[in-house]
């Protein structure tokens, strides 16, 4: 049940000072399913941006990425993140984290193998 049906069926003697609390404050407390909707939608639509982004920026200066990011993301009705998520977002086109994140996944994958060398059980 989401909280916007739960305020309006709710009657506990405490939920009417809630919702003049809410009404008062202005407090708008969306649908969970609205907000995974938008939540998906959003994602979506960054994922779309990146590809787009991702092929036509070669030569470009980070700058250009940059604008051509957002103004894609724009485009497609989705937020635009704060600063110090676009900048991971441009890092992440413009390779430039690339060969740590590599060395990352490598070294956990070989954890992960070296792990599961010594878990086997034993057949001697």
């Amino acid at each position: 049940m989401s909280l916007r049906t739960w305020r309006e069926l709710c009657t506990c003697p405490g939920a009417v000072g809630f919702d003049v609390r809410l009404d008062r404050d202005r407090v708008v407390i969306p649908d969970l399913g609205e907000y995974q909707a938008r939540a998906l939608r959003d994602h979506l639509a960054r994922k779309e941006a990146l590809d787009v982004v991702r092929a036509g920026s070669a030569g470009m200066s980070r700058e250009q990425v940059r604008d051509l990011f957002v103004a894609e993301m724009q485009a497609r009705g989705a937020e635009v993140p704060p600063d110090v998520i676009l900048d991971g977002y441009l890092r992440m086109m413009t390779s430039s984290y690339l060969p740590a994140a590599r060395f990352v996944g490598r070294s956990l994958a070989g954890l992960v193998k070296f792990l599961n060398r010594d878990s086997r059980p034993r057949t001697d």
